[in-house]
């Protein structure tokens, strides 16, 4: 089999995940990538052959996801390649004859004729199912291929999922192009991350088991882990597919505009981005709509997270998780009244303060925090997390997936799928317009809180639901 020659030099390694890996580890990154065939000839499109032998060279490039994910220690993880024993993805291919691309196009790539199968809907990551998972959807008349992709969050984040799918299009492109320094280089190990962080923001050695302070940690592990699996089987798991509902919004660039400008004018001394727009609107009407359901008026937090390669210098093409999460608070003064461009401008305001203090010590403080977290409680962190936060954030705007290019451009379109409840995910809108059209926001609330959401039209000022 030519995919499994390509993976005959891959070496064992054994990457010791990070915290900031470790606390979304239940869960994969999932995208659905449209791609239109815009010169139809003889030949197939995206052909079948050219995709998996271009998928495994970007694995042998990116050995990180043919490993198995195992415990380390007492709340450590682990994804270890033992060359004898690779976890080869998951590739899947169907073919949809009666289902043309310009049938999606003609009805805005509405959810409802995506191919069947394609519409994901669980996050959930098995602990010993494949780290990379494709499901190859071809259109009829060879018009196009929708393609989901889905990677475990522990082994990348999202920065680092766009820039596997982007090599995986490179070695596509450059099929009979030999090896050498032009391909993408991708660094997998933690050691880059904390190479840039000092001893004390870094895992400390593990300490002997008969050593008394083990024996206190471990005891008090138990008894928090065991907490908080009582609390998350209480509130109910936050990611059931039967229990999560979620709708894509598009924020006009003129609506972001009008924001910004209301933002300003209330103080001109802190320009405010996008994305504290963004924050600001959704935490809002979430908090209007939890208030409606509770008849409670209390500060309401939203976790924003804060990529810091660029802040400390961490290289990019680090594709490890290396964000830290920011808690903008809202206070319940700005639910006296209803939604409105006001309120939302103050808000803004309140999210680029917390923003401005994004440096290295909030970095470093951050980091500790998460490595103390790991060692009393390991991946049941994110329950932790989740008692913390009312509503949280992806900021994916930036990122290149309308550079993921297979040989016949870019997609037309790419949707994110399958998120946690109160995940926003902020991504970009598709090209062409970009940024001039302004921004998408996939939103997955319980549907009881999405209903009355809805219903109470508090995002209708100011977005538009596409489905």
């Amino acid at each position: 089999m030519k995919q499994m020659e390509d993976l005959i030099n891959i070496s064992n390694h054994v990457y010791d995940l990070s915290p900031l890996d470790i606390i979304p580890s239940h869960l994969y990154i999932t995208n659905v990538f449209f791609y239109e065939n815009k010169s139809p000839g003889p030949r197939p499109f995206m052909q079948s052959s050219l995709l998996k032998e271009s998928l495994y060279r970007a694995l042998q490039n990116f050995p990180i996801l043919l490993g198995h994910v195992r415990r380390h220690g007492r709340n450590a993880m682990q994804i270890v390649v033992d060359r004898g024993n690779l976890n080869l993805p998951l590739y899947q291919e169907q073919t949809h004859p009666h289902l043309h691309f310009r049938h999606l196009k003609d009805n805005g790539f509405h959810r409802d004729v995506w191919p069947k199968d394609a519409n994901v809907v669980d996050p959930r990551a098995s602990p010993n199912g494949e780290l990379l998972k494709v499901y190859v959807h071809r259109l009829a008349e060879e018009s196009g291929v929708v393609m989901v992709v889905r990677i475990a969050h522990c082994a990348v984040d999202a920065k680092g999922f766009v820039d596997f799918v982007q090599s995986w299009g490179w070695f596509a492109r450059n099929r009979c192009q030999p090896e050498g320094e032009s391909r993408p280089r991708l660094l997998m190990d933690r050691r880059v991350m904390y190479e840039h962080l000092p001893a004390d923001a870094r895992p400390a050695p593990p300490r002997s088991m008969w050593h008394p302070a083990s024996w206190l940690l471990g005891l008090l592990s138990t008894l928090l882990i065991l907490f908080l699996g009582l609390y998350r089987r209480f509130l109910g798991d936050k990611t059931p597919p039967d229990e999560i509902e979620s709708h894509l919004f598009s924020v006009p660039r003129h609506t972001l505009d009008r924001l910004r400008d209301k933002a300003t004018r209330i103080d001109p001394s802190s320009p405010v981005s996008d994305h504290d727009i963004i924050t600001a609107l959704f935490t809002l009407a979430f908090a209007h709509t939890q208030h409606l359901l509770t008849r409670r008026t209390q500060t309401v937090k939203a976790i924003v997270p804060c990529d810091f390669r660029h802040r400390i210098g961490v290289p990019s093409n680090y594709t490890g998780s290396c964000a830290i999460g920011l808690y903008v608070s809202i206070p319940g003064s700005l639910l006296q009244t209803p939604l409105s461009a006001e309120s939302v401008a103050r808000a803004a305001l309140l999210s680029r303060a917390v923003v401005d203090t994004a440096n290295r010590a909030t970095i470093q403080r951050f980091i500790r925090r998460a490595l103390r977290a790991i060692a009393l409680v390991g991946d049941k962190a994110n329950v932790l997390y989740a008692m913390m936060v009312s509503q949280a954030f992806s900021n994916q705007s930036r990122l290149g997936f309308y550079e993921a290019d297979f040989g016949a451009r870019g997609p037309v379109m790419v949707a994110p799928m399958a998120y946690s409840n109160t995940v926003a995910v902020v991504c970009p809108a598709p090209r062409p317009g970009g940024d001039s059209v302004g921004a998408r926001v996939f939103l997955t609330l319980r549907p009881g809180v999405m209903r009355v959401l809805l219903a109470k039209g508090f995002l209708d000022e100011f977005t538009e639901m596409l489905y």
